[in-house]
């Protein structure tokens, strides 16, 4: 949690802002990576505020203007959505472009090891590009410059150890920080005996203890969760939601034809009639997907949209299905210089619409318009309906683009 969250953001920013002490020997405006400092500053901070309607409610709290915030109580689960989930695409504009290569080198090592659940392949991807990335921060920022020896602070060697340490222990993101100071919480609330609180909470803890154990050696004792109001269970710990929209919903010719020819494989012979589409659909990872329709209906202000989703392919032909708009492909050119953490794609609206099954959404993800991309493809059709992707820090992250942004040669 700390060193992925707040000392590796730390590091980063007193460079680009040119914070970190200077010696007489050195002259900080040679700095090439000092340039987050004045207008460009603002700007930056604008866009990462700008961000906040397109973050899902799953993903929890969202970074506020760091132009203005970071000095000022910023979280850490700001500086990880700020930095390993936006940083991709908004910080191309900023740095010079090696520097950004360097950042987004370290972004996909990191979020292969804050997956809940990783493959030794992951591990090794993940082990390659750390060890990479702490050579790499030397050659660029410390430059083997004595007066410089103050850059390259334990934080930057610690991150070779991540790897090897998922590997003899599981992934980080179960033992890490987070999980700690959620269970001191729990704990905390629990304690009722203030003239004697610690033997208190240790009794709460050894309680909590030979409970879970319990559970997990007869886990029928523990019965899953009640869903409240109204829903339909899918099977695989997947629900629809209510409500249920009261007015049919207007289809499109291609939409009706696309409901019309499941109707038909399914052996429905009347075809496409008036749809009465849920609201929501609950995952298993606990996220909520909501529809079009409904966040349309929403006055909460401001919104927090929850309609993008990452879908698999095919995988199961089961009661229930959605109606999806799909993105077209990512850039290939920024997905493999970035090593496949910078994914644009154009939105294709109603060009593009298909239908999948429930249980094929994996996950509720970002997909914010992308103000970088027409700057720098001012020739491209589709710049000004391009945005870009971000996932939940611990998801299962999509295996794109592994062995391309592995390959010698993709500095070429």
């Amino acid at each position: 949690m700390h060193l992925i969250s707040l000392n590796i953001p730390d590091i980063f920013l007193k460079l680009w802002r040119g914070q970190l002490a200077c010696a007489h020997t050195d002259n900080i405006n040679d700095w090439p990576w000092r340039i987050m400092v004045g207008e460009k500053w603002k700007e930056h901070g604008a866009l990462v505020a700008a961000a906040h309607p397109y973050l899902p409610g799953s993903f929890d709290r969202t970074p506020r203007n760091p132009a203005f915030k970071v000095s000022s109580g910023y979280k850490a689960w700001e500086f990880l959505i700020w930095f390993y989930c936006l940083g991709p695409c908004l910080f191309y504009d900023t740095l010079p472009f090696n520097y950004w290569r360097h950042f987004c080198l370290g972004v996909s090592a990191f979020r292969l090891l804050m997956q809940e659940k990783i493959s030794p392949e992951d591990i090794k991807v993940a082990h390659r590009r750390l060890l990479k990335f702490a050579v790499a921060f030397e050659e660029l920022y410390y430059q083997r410059r004595r007066d410089r020896l103050h850059f390259v602070r334990p934080s930057v060697h610690a991150v070779v150890h991540l790897a090897l340490e998922t590997a003899r222990m599981g992934p980080l993101l179960i033992y890490s920080q987070w999980a700690i100071e959620r269970t001191i919480g729990n704990l905390g609330e629990e304690i009722k005996q203030d003239s004697n609180p610690y033997a208190n909470l240790a009794r709460r803890g050894y309680r909590r203890t030979l409970t879970n154990t319990l559970l997990s050696i007869f886990p029928h004792l523990n019965p899953p969760p009640t869903i409240k109001g109204t829903f339909r269970d899918l099977g695989q710990e997947y629900y629809m939601l209510g409500a249920i929209r009261q007015k049919a919903l207007d289809l499109s010719a291609q939409e009706a034809t696309l409901v019309s020819a499941r109707l038909l494989a399914e052996g429905d012979t009347l075809g496409a009639r008036a749809i009465y589409p849920w609201a929501r659909l609950k995952l298993p990872n606990g996220q909520i997907s909501r529809a079009l329709w409904k966040e349309n209906e929403t006055s909460v202000v401001p919104r927090r949209y929850s309609r993008n989703v990452k879908v698999g392919t095919g995988r199961n032909r089961e009661e229930g299905v959605a109606l999806i708009s799909r993105y077209g492909p990512p850039n290939p050119f920024l997905l493999r210089k970035s090593y496949g953490t910078y994914e644009t794609r154009e939105y294709r609206g109603m060009q593009d619409v298909c239908l999948v099954s429930a249980k094929d959404i994996l996950s509720v993800v970002m997909m914010a318009p992308d103000p970088i991309f027409p700057k720098y493809f001012p020739n491209d059709e589709s710049r000004f309906r391009r945005y870009y992707l971000a996932e939940k820090p611990g998801l299962q992250v999509a295996n794109i683009m592994r062995a391309e942004a592995d390959d010698p040669n993709a500095d070429d």
